[in-house]
């Protein structure tokens, strides 16, 4: 599954693409959706 999220998105929060995807990844794993192991490959982290 793909999820698409617009350049105009990305420019009003002055983010990058990874970054964004980093972020929602320390957000899920915060609320304790997401391990450990799948965050830091949501992240694009080894």
């Amino acid at each position: 599954m793909s999820v698409v999220i617009s350049d105009d998105i990305l420019q009003a929060a002055r983010m990058s693409e990874a970054e964004l995807q980093r972020e929602i990844a320390i957000m899920l794993y915060q609320q304790r959706k997401l391990s450990t192991g799948k965050a830091r490959h949501l992240a694009g982290m080894n």
